[in-house]
Protein backbone atom coordinates (compact mmCIF):
# COMPACT_ATOMS: atom_id res chain seq x y z
CA UNK A 1 0.00 0.00 0.00
CA UNK A 2 2.59 2.47 0.71
CA UNK A 3 4.68 1.64 -2.36
CA UNK A 4 1.69 2.54 -4.66
CA UNK A 5 1.15 5.85 -1.90
CA UNK A 6 4.89 6.83 -2.64
CA UNK A 7 4.30 6.30 -6.40
CA UNK A 8 1.53 8.47 -6.64
CA UNK A 9 3.65 11.14 -4.55
CA UNK A 10 6.35 10.90 -7.77
CA UNK A 11 3.89 11.32 -10.11
CA UNK A 12 2.04 14.29 -8.55
CA UNK A 13 5.55 16.61 -7.60
CA UNK A 14 7.44 15.34 -10.83
CA UNK A 15 4.49 16.58 -13.07
CA UNK A 16 4.22 19.54 -10.64
CA UNK A 17 7.93 20.62 -10.70
CA UNK A 18 8.56 20.13 -14.36
CA UNK A 19 5.96 21.97 -16.20
CA UNK A 20 4.34 24.07 -13.11
CA UNK A 21 5.00 27.95 -12.75
CA UNK A 22 2.12 30.17 -10.90
CA UNK A 23 -0.52 31.93 -12.83
CA UNK A 24 0.32 34.98 -11.36
CA UNK A 25 3.84 35.23 -12.53
CA UNK A 26 4.29 37.66 -15.02
CA UNK A 27 7.67 38.48 -17.51
CA UNK A 28 10.01 41.03 -16.68
CA UNK A 29 11.20 43.22 -18.99
CA UNK A 30 14.73 43.13 -17.18
CA UNK A 31 16.45 40.65 -15.23
CA UNK A 32 15.49 40.84 -11.29
CA UNK A 33 15.81 38.37 -8.52
CA UNK A 34 12.92 36.77 -9.42
CA UNK A 35 13.84 35.80 -12.79
CA UNK A 36 17.27 34.62 -11.22
CA UNK A 37 15.16 32.53 -8.83
CA UNK A 38 13.16 30.76 -11.87
CA UNK A 39 15.89 30.16 -13.53
CA UNK A 40 18.05 28.48 -11.04
CA UNK A 41 14.68 26.27 -9.77
CA UNK A 42 14.17 25.72 -13.93
CA UNK A 43 17.94 24.77 -13.74
CA UNK A 44 17.98 22.16 -10.31
CA UNK A 45 14.92 21.07 -10.38
CA UNK A 46 14.91 18.56 -12.75
CA UNK A 47 17.86 16.79 -10.66
CA UNK A 48 16.35 16.68 -7.40
CA UNK A 49 13.46 15.37 -9.21
CA UNK A 50 15.04 12.50 -10.66
CA UNK A 51 16.67 11.88 -7.71
CA UNK A 52 13.97 11.52 -5.90
CA UNK A 53 12.38 9.78 -8.88
CA UNK A 54 14.72 6.96 -8.43
CA UNK A 55 14.61 6.30 -4.82
CA UNK A 56 10.87 6.04 -4.83
CA UNK A 57 11.84 3.37 -7.48
CA UNK A 58 14.27 1.69 -5.26
CA UNK A 59 11.84 1.50 -2.16
CA UNK A 60 9.07 -0.15 -4.27
CA UNK A 61 11.98 -2.50 -5.18
CA UNK A 62 14.39 -3.03 -2.06
CA UNK A 63 13.89 -5.78 0.49
CA UNK A 64 16.53 -4.43 1.80
CA UNK A 65 15.64 -2.36 5.22
CA UNK A 66 18.71 -0.14 5.34
CA UNK A 67 18.41 0.72 1.79
CA UNK A 68 15.09 1.56 2.35
CA UNK A 69 15.95 4.21 5.64
CA UNK A 70 18.95 5.40 3.55
CA UNK A 71 16.22 6.19 0.16
CA UNK A 72 13.48 7.45 2.63
CA UNK A 73 15.57 10.35 4.32
CA UNK A 74 16.69 11.30 0.45
CA UNK A 75 13.46 12.00 -0.31
CA UNK A 76 13.18 14.07 2.36
CA UNK A 77 16.23 15.96 2.17
CA UNK A 78 15.52 16.68 -1.77
CA UNK A 79 11.69 17.74 -1.21
CA UNK A 80 13.00 19.81 1.17
CA UNK A 81 15.67 21.83 -0.76
CA UNK A 82 12.53 22.12 -3.88
CA UNK A 83 10.72 24.28 -1.19
CA UNK A 84 13.61 25.74 -0.60
CA UNK A 85 14.21 26.81 -4.04
CA UNK A 86 10.45 27.32 -4.91
CA UNK A 87 10.62 30.75 -6.71
CA UNK A 88 7.72 33.28 -5.42
CA UNK A 89 4.78 32.84 -7.83
CA UNK A 90 4.97 28.78 -8.05
CA UNK A 91 3.19 26.61 -5.44
CA UNK A 92 2.81 22.84 -4.36
CA UNK A 93 -0.97 21.83 -3.75
CA UNK A 94 -1.22 18.27 -4.22
CA UNK A 95 -2.54 15.57 -1.31
CA UNK A 96 -0.97 12.33 0.10
CA UNK A 97 -3.85 10.31 1.75
CA UNK A 98 -6.40 13.36 2.25
CA UNK A 99 -3.23 14.84 3.55
CA UNK A 100 -2.30 18.16 2.00
CA UNK A 101 1.61 19.29 1.57
CA UNK A 102 2.05 23.11 0.76
CA UNK A 103 5.38 23.57 2.62
CA UNK A 104 8.63 22.26 4.38
CA UNK A 105 6.88 22.06 7.79
CA UNK A 106 4.55 19.23 6.18
CA UNK A 107 7.76 16.80 5.13
CA UNK A 108 7.02 15.23 8.53
CA UNK A 109 4.18 13.17 6.26
CA UNK A 110 7.41 11.34 4.58
CA UNK A 111 8.89 10.58 7.88
CA UNK A 112 5.46 9.11 9.30
CA UNK A 113 5.55 7.30 5.98
CA UNK A 114 8.88 5.72 6.55
CA UNK A 115 7.67 4.58 10.43
CA UNK A 116 4.76 2.74 8.93
CA UNK A 117 7.22 0.95 6.06
CA UNK A 118 9.46 0.08 9.77
CA UNK A 119 6.53 -1.24 11.24
CA UNK A 120 5.20 -3.16 8.43
CA UNK A 121 8.61 -5.08 8.05
CA UNK A 122 8.23 -5.78 11.78
CA UNK A 123 5.00 -7.37 11.27
CA UNK A 124 6.24 -9.61 8.91
CA UNK A 125 9.55 -10.32 10.45
CA UNK A 126 9.38 -13.88 10.80
CA UNK A 127 8.25 -14.37 7.46
CA UNK A 128 11.42 -12.28 6.66
CA UNK A 129 13.37 -14.89 8.63
CA UNK A 130 12.11 -17.26 6.73
CA UNK A 131 12.71 -16.00 3.52
CA UNK A 132 16.37 -14.84 4.87
CA UNK A 133 17.03 -18.70 5.09
CA UNK A 134 16.11 -19.33 1.91
CA UNK A 135 18.00 -16.77 0.25
CA UNK A 136 21.49 -16.95 2.07
CA UNK A 137 22.46 -19.77 0.51
CA UNK A 138 22.12 -18.26 -2.83
CA UNK A 139 24.56 -15.53 -2.17
CA UNK A 140 27.16 -17.96 -0.21
CA UNK A 141 27.04 -19.88 -3.36
CA UNK A 142 28.37 -17.17 -5.13
CA UNK A 143 31.01 -16.46 -2.99
CA UNK A 144 32.19 -19.75 -2.61
CA UNK A 145 32.75 -20.26 -6.02
CA UNK A 146 34.62 -16.83 -6.01
CA UNK A 147 36.36 -17.66 -3.26
CA UNK A 148 37.74 -20.95 -4.92
CA UNK A 149 40.91 -19.69 -6.22
CA UNK A 150 41.99 -17.92 -2.73
CA UNK A 151 41.31 -14.10 -4.21
CA UNK A 152 38.64 -12.19 -5.52
CA UNK A 153 38.61 -10.04 -8.61
CA UNK A 154 36.68 -7.26 -9.66
CA UNK A 155 34.04 -8.55 -11.33
CA UNK A 156 33.26 -11.11 -8.65
CA UNK A 157 33.26 -8.52 -6.09
CA UNK A 158 31.30 -6.14 -8.01
CA UNK A 159 28.55 -9.37 -8.75
CA UNK A 160 29.02 -10.06 -5.01
CA UNK A 161 27.87 -6.69 -4.13
CA UNK A 162 25.07 -6.67 -6.79
CA UNK A 163 23.70 -10.07 -5.68
CA UNK A 164 23.37 -8.73 -1.89
CA UNK A 165 21.52 -5.54 -2.90
CA UNK A 166 18.89 -6.94 -4.92
CA UNK A 167 18.33 -10.07 -2.23
CA UNK A 168 17.91 -7.83 0.43
CA UNK A 169 20.70 -9.01 2.44
CA UNK A 170 22.57 -7.01 4.88
CA UNK A 171 26.09 -6.06 5.89
CA UNK A 172 25.57 -8.16 9.10
CA UNK A 173 24.18 -11.36 7.12
CA UNK A 174 27.00 -11.72 5.28
CA UNK A 175 29.30 -10.53 7.80
CA UNK A 176 30.75 -13.91 8.78
CA UNK A 177 32.11 -14.74 5.13
CA UNK A 178 33.52 -11.19 4.45
CA UNK A 179 35.66 -11.87 7.21
CA UNK A 180 37.17 -14.89 5.71
CA UNK A 181 38.81 -12.95 2.95
CA UNK A 182 41.76 -10.85 3.84
CA UNK A 183 40.82 -7.25 3.47
CA UNK A 184 44.53 -6.31 1.92
CA UNK A 185 43.52 -8.50 -1.31
CA UNK A 186 40.42 -7.13 -1.42
CA UNK A 187 40.11 -4.92 -4.86
CA UNK A 188 38.50 -1.83 -5.13
CA UNK A 189 35.15 -1.92 -7.61
CA UNK A 190 36.39 0.38 -9.64
CA UNK A 191 39.49 -1.30 -10.34
CA UNK A 192 40.30 -3.71 -13.43
CA UNK A 193 43.04 -5.24 -14.78
CA UNK A 194 45.80 -2.90 -16.25
CA UNK A 195 46.47 -5.06 -18.73
CA UNK A 196 43.11 -5.99 -20.11
CA UNK A 197 42.37 -2.54 -20.07
CA UNK A 198 44.99 -1.51 -21.88
CA UNK A 199 44.70 -4.38 -24.28
CA UNK A 200 41.12 -3.00 -25.19
CA UNK A 201 41.71 0.45 -25.90
CA UNK A 202 45.23 -0.74 -27.76
CA UNK A 203 44.49 -3.55 -29.22
CA UNK A 204 41.08 -4.00 -30.26
CA UNK A 205 40.17 -7.67 -30.68
CA UNK A 206 39.98 -9.27 -34.42
CA UNK A 207 37.97 -11.87 -33.27
CA UNK A 208 34.18 -12.19 -34.32
CA UNK A 209 31.31 -11.37 -31.71
CA UNK A 210 30.08 -14.06 -30.79
CA UNK A 211 27.67 -15.68 -27.17
CA UNK A 212 27.75 -19.29 -26.64
CA UNK A 213 25.18 -20.58 -24.27
CA UNK A 214 25.90 -24.13 -22.94
CA UNK A 215 24.15 -26.04 -20.26
CA UNK A 216 23.49 -29.73 -19.14
CA UNK A 217 20.29 -31.78 -17.98
CA UNK A 218 18.34 -30.41 -15.95
CA UNK A 219 15.48 -31.20 -13.60
CA UNK A 220 13.65 -28.77 -14.55
CA UNK A 221 10.32 -28.84 -16.44
CA UNK A 222 11.08 -26.71 -19.10
CA UNK A 223 14.34 -29.34 -20.23
CA UNK A 224 12.54 -31.05 -22.65
CA UNK A 225 10.66 -28.17 -23.90
CA UNK A 226 14.18 -25.91 -24.11
CA UNK A 227 15.94 -28.63 -25.63
CA UNK A 228 13.59 -29.16 -28.79
CA UNK A 229 13.32 -25.20 -29.31
CA UNK A 230 17.16 -24.84 -29.77
CA UNK A 231 17.88 -27.98 -31.47
CA UNK A 232 16.37 -26.72 -34.92
CA UNK A 233 18.69 -23.43 -34.93
CA UNK A 234 21.86 -24.19 -37.28
CA UNK A 235 24.17 -23.72 -34.72
CA UNK A 236 23.38 -25.91 -32.27
CA UNK A 237 25.77 -28.76 -30.98
CA UNK A 238 25.61 -31.67 -29.00
CA UNK A 239 29.34 -31.60 -26.70
CA UNK A 240 30.85 -33.24 -23.86
CA UNK A 241 31.51 -31.45 -20.58
CA UNK A 242 34.33 -31.87 -18.05
CA UNK A 243 32.95 -34.65 -16.50
CA UNK A 244 31.95 -36.72 -20.31
CA UNK A 245 28.47 -35.46 -19.29
CA UNK A 246 26.36 -34.38 -22.07
CA UNK A 247 26.45 -30.53 -23.20
CA UNK A 248 24.02 -28.88 -25.35
CA UNK A 249 25.08 -25.68 -27.14
CA UNK A 250 23.76 -22.97 -28.95
CA UNK A 251 25.52 -19.75 -30.71
CA UNK A 252 24.13 -16.39 -31.38
CA UNK A 253 25.11 -13.45 -33.20
CA UNK A 254 24.46 -9.97 -32.19
CA UNK A 255 21.31 -9.48 -34.35
CA UNK A 256 20.01 -12.62 -32.66
CA UNK A 257 20.16 -11.30 -29.24
CA UNK A 258 16.60 -11.24 -28.76
CA UNK A 259 16.14 -14.84 -29.07
CA UNK A 260 19.05 -15.43 -27.12
CA UNK A 261 16.78 -13.01 -24.67
CA UNK A 262 14.17 -15.64 -24.30
CA UNK A 263 16.75 -18.82 -24.21
CA UNK A 264 18.36 -16.57 -20.87
CA UNK A 265 14.87 -16.35 -19.46
CA UNK A 266 14.61 -19.90 -18.85
CA UNK A 267 17.98 -21.32 -18.33
CA UNK A 268 19.57 -18.61 -16.55
CA UNK A 269 18.94 -20.23 -13.05
CA UNK A 270 19.77 -23.97 -14.25
CA UNK A 271 23.52 -24.63 -12.67
CA UNK A 272 24.98 -26.14 -15.50
CA UNK A 273 24.80 -22.66 -17.67
CA UNK A 274 27.73 -21.47 -18.46
CA UNK A 275 27.53 -17.96 -20.69
CA UNK A 276 30.65 -17.26 -23.34
CA UNK A 277 31.12 -13.87 -25.49
CA UNK A 278 33.82 -14.25 -27.57
CA UNK A 279 35.92 -17.16 -25.80
CA UNK A 280 35.56 -15.52 -22.00
CA UNK A 281 32.87 -16.83 -19.09
CA UNK A 282 30.78 -14.16 -18.15
CA UNK A 283 29.04 -14.06 -14.72
CA UNK A 284 25.14 -14.21 -15.06
CA UNK A 285 25.02 -10.80 -13.42
CA UNK A 286 26.75 -8.74 -15.86
CA UNK A 287 24.99 -10.82 -18.39
CA UNK A 288 21.86 -9.74 -17.26
CA UNK A 289 22.61 -6.06 -17.00
CA UNK A 290 24.38 -5.71 -20.27
CA UNK A 291 20.64 -7.57 -21.98
CA UNK A 292 18.26 -5.02 -20.26
CA UNK A 293 20.39 -2.25 -22.00
CA UNK A 294 21.19 -4.44 -25.77
CA UNK A 295 18.17 -5.30 -26.09
CA UNK A 296 16.10 -2.04 -25.42
CA UNK A 297 18.53 -0.88 -28.74
CA UNK A 298 17.49 -3.35 -31.15
CA UNK A 299 13.85 -3.00 -30.74
CA UNK A 300 14.50 0.96 -30.90
CA UNK A 301 16.78 0.83 -33.67
CA UNK A 302 14.85 1.77 -36.11
CA UNK A 303 13.23 5.14 -33.99
CA UNK A 304 16.21 6.10 -31.93
CA UNK A 305 19.62 4.96 -34.32
CA UNK A 306 22.15 6.73 -31.67
CA UNK A 307 20.22 4.98 -28.72
CA UNK A 308 24.11 4.28 -27.60
CA UNK A 309 24.50 7.80 -27.16
CA UNK A 310 21.22 8.07 -25.09
CA UNK A 311 18.11 6.59 -24.78
CA UNK A 312 16.50 9.71 -23.26
CA UNK A 313 18.12 13.11 -22.30
CA UNK A 314 18.72 11.55 -18.89
CA UNK A 315 21.30 8.95 -20.58
CA UNK A 316 23.33 11.24 -22.71
CA UNK A 317 26.97 10.33 -22.95
CA UNK A 318 30.18 11.43 -25.20
CA UNK A 319 31.35 7.80 -25.74
CA UNK A 320 28.19 5.66 -27.17
CA UNK A 321 28.14 3.91 -24.06
CA UNK A 322 25.02 3.87 -21.52
CA UNK A 323 27.19 2.07 -19.15
CA UNK A 324 30.01 4.78 -19.05
CA UNK A 325 28.26 7.04 -16.25
CA UNK A 326 29.91 10.10 -17.64
CA UNK A 327 26.89 11.74 -18.59
CA UNK A 328 26.07 15.45 -20.90
CA UNK A 329 23.45 17.58 -20.84
CA UNK A 330 21.39 19.40 -17.91
CA UNK A 331 18.70 16.82 -18.15
CA UNK A 332 21.41 14.20 -17.13
CA UNK A 333 20.82 12.44 -13.51
CA UNK A 334 24.13 11.87 -11.92
CA UNK A 335 27.80 13.58 -12.56
CA UNK A 336 28.64 14.52 -16.09
CA UNK A 337 32.42 15.01 -17.19
CA UNK A 338 32.77 19.19 -17.36
CA UNK A 339 32.32 18.01 -13.28
CA UNK A 340 35.59 16.71 -13.11
CA UNK A 341 37.95 19.53 -12.79
CA UNK A 342 38.11 22.76 -10.68
CA UNK A 343 38.16 26.50 -11.41
CA UNK A 344 41.03 28.75 -10.88
CA UNK A 345 40.90 31.98 -9.52
CA UNK A 346 39.78 34.06 -12.94
CA UNK A 347 37.39 31.23 -13.23
CA UNK A 348 38.00 29.42 -15.69
CA UNK A 349 37.57 25.70 -15.44
CA UNK A 350 40.27 23.15 -16.00
CA UNK A 351 39.10 19.72 -16.51
CA UNK A 352 40.35 16.75 -14.95
CA UNK A 353 41.06 15.08 -18.59
CA UNK A 354 43.55 11.86 -16.55
CA UNK A 355 40.30 11.12 -13.87
CA UNK A 356 37.90 11.12 -16.89
CA UNK A 357 39.85 9.30 -19.18
CA UNK A 358 40.64 6.38 -16.28
CA UNK A 359 36.96 6.10 -15.52
CA UNK A 360 36.09 5.96 -19.07
CA UNK A 361 38.05 2.70 -19.14
CA UNK A 362 37.20 1.13 -16.11
CA UNK A 363 33.41 1.73 -17.27
CA UNK A 364 34.27 0.55 -20.47
CA UNK A 365 36.07 -2.70 -19.17
CA UNK A 366 33.20 -4.22 -17.45
CA UNK A 367 30.92 -3.94 -20.33
CA UNK A 368 33.25 -4.82 -22.96
CA UNK A 369 31.12 -7.95 -24.00
CA UNK A 370 28.77 -5.56 -25.41
CA UNK A 371 28.80 -5.94 -29.86
CA UNK A 372 27.71 -2.05 -29.96
CA UNK A 373 30.60 -1.51 -27.47
CA UNK A 374 32.82 0.98 -30.15
CA UNK A 375 36.61 1.97 -28.98
CA UNK A 376 36.93 4.18 -31.28
CA UNK A 377 33.44 6.03 -30.41
CA UNK A 378 35.09 6.26 -27.15
CA UNK A 379 38.69 7.50 -27.82
CA UNK A 380 36.55 10.22 -30.45
CA UNK A 381 34.87 11.29 -27.32
CA UNK A 382 37.55 11.57 -25.08
CA UNK A 383 39.51 13.16 -27.95
CA UNK A 384 36.89 16.22 -28.05
CA UNK A 385 36.76 16.78 -23.78
CA UNK A 386 39.22 20.36 -23.81
CA UNK A 387 41.59 20.79 -21.45
CA UNK A 388 39.88 23.93 -19.91
CA UNK A 389 36.72 26.18 -20.56
CA UNK A 390 36.14 29.81 -20.25
CA UNK A 391 32.56 30.74 -19.98
CA UNK A 392 33.54 34.53 -21.15
CA UNK A 393 35.26 32.88 -24.31
CA UNK A 394 33.55 29.12 -25.23
CA UNK A 395 30.21 29.36 -26.59
CA UNK A 396 27.39 27.45 -24.82
CA UNK A 397 29.04 27.30 -21.32
CA UNK A 398 27.10 29.10 -18.07
CA UNK A 399 28.43 28.85 -14.82
CA UNK A 400 25.56 27.95 -11.79
CA UNK A 401 26.05 28.15 -8.67
CA UNK A 402 25.00 24.58 -6.83
CA UNK A 403 23.07 24.03 -3.72
CA UNK A 404 26.45 23.09 -2.13
CA UNK A 405 27.24 26.52 -2.57
CA UNK A 406 29.90 25.21 -5.09
CA UNK A 407 30.32 26.70 -8.48
CA UNK A 408 29.57 24.35 -11.14
CA UNK A 409 29.97 24.71 -15.19
CA UNK A 410 26.80 23.69 -17.22
CA UNK A 411 25.96 23.68 -20.53
CA UNK A 412 23.16 27.07 -21.49
CA UNK A 413 20.16 26.31 -20.69
CA UNK A 414 17.85 26.00 -23.71
CA UNK A 415 13.53 27.07 -23.32
CA UNK A 416 10.64 25.75 -25.64
CA UNK A 417 7.26 27.44 -25.30
CA UNK A 418 5.02 28.43 -22.47
CA UNK A 419 2.36 25.53 -21.46
CA UNK A 420 -0.90 26.43 -19.33
CA UNK A 421 -3.04 23.78 -17.67
CA UNK A 422 -5.23 23.17 -14.67
CA UNK A 423 -5.95 19.27 -14.00
CA UNK A 424 -7.07 16.47 -11.15
CA UNK A 425 -5.07 13.27 -10.87
CA UNK A 426 -6.82 10.63 -9.01
CA UNK A 427 -6.30 6.86 -7.44
CA UNK A 428 -8.49 5.48 -4.94
CA UNK A 429 -8.28 7.87 -1.68
CA UNK A 430 -5.11 9.38 -3.30
CA UNK A 431 -6.02 13.07 -5.05
CA UNK A 432 -3.31 15.77 -6.47
CA UNK A 433 -4.91 18.58 -7.61
CA UNK A 434 -2.62 20.61 -10.20
CA UNK A 435 -2.64 24.40 -11.68
CA UNK A 436 0.51 24.71 -14.47
CA UNK A 437 1.86 27.87 -16.45
CA UNK A 438 5.60 27.02 -16.86
CA UNK A 439 8.59 27.68 -19.11
CA UNK A 440 9.34 24.28 -21.11
CA UNK A 441 13.09 23.21 -20.72
CA UNK A 442 14.65 22.06 -23.74
CA UNK A 443 16.54 19.13 -22.52
CA UNK A 444 17.21 17.65 -26.00
CA UNK A 445 19.46 21.22 -26.77
CA UNK A 446 20.69 21.88 -23.63
CA UNK A 447 23.55 19.88 -24.03
CA UNK A 448 27.36 20.68 -24.42
CA UNK A 449 28.88 21.91 -27.70
CA UNK A 450 30.79 18.70 -28.09
CA UNK A 451 27.73 16.45 -27.74
CA UNK A 452 26.08 18.69 -30.38
CA UNK A 453 29.11 17.54 -32.24
CA UNK A 454 28.98 13.97 -31.64
CA UNK A 455 25.10 13.74 -32.52
CA UNK A 456 25.95 16.24 -35.67
CA UNK A 457 28.94 13.20 -36.69
CA UNK A 458 26.61 10.53 -36.09
CA UNK A 459 23.37 11.79 -37.89
CA UNK A 460 25.94 11.89 -41.08
CA UNK A 461 26.80 8.45 -40.15
CA UNK A 462 23.65 7.13 -40.17
CA UNK A 463 21.98 8.92 -43.30
CA UNK A 464 25.55 7.45 -45.12
CA UNK A 465 24.70 3.95 -44.10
Amino acid sequence: MWAFLFIVFCVGIIIYFLYSRGKTTKPHSSPSISDKAIYNFDLESPRLLQIIQESIQIINQTKNPQTAMRRYDDIKRNTQRLFEILPAGRKIDFEINGRKIISASDLYIIDEEKAKWIEEQKAEGAKSDILKSDILPQWVKVFNKAMEDGRITPEELIELHTLQEQLGLTEEDTKQYWSKVDKKNLPAIADVPAEKTKQLFNEPSVVQWALTASFGKSSSKLFAQVLSSIQIHPSFKQIKGPNNEDMYEITFRPDDILNFDQLWNRIKDWKSTIIKIKGEIIDRNTISKWLICYRDKLKTKNTNPVFCFGASPFTYNLFGCHRIMLRDGIGSFGMCWYHMGKFDHNAVFHVDREAITLRVKQDAYLFRICPALDIERIKRGLMLIPDQIDVRQDKGWAVEKHYTGIPRLVPIVRYQNLLQDSFNVSAGQYNINIGIAARMVDYYDSVSPQFKFVLDQESKNQKNN
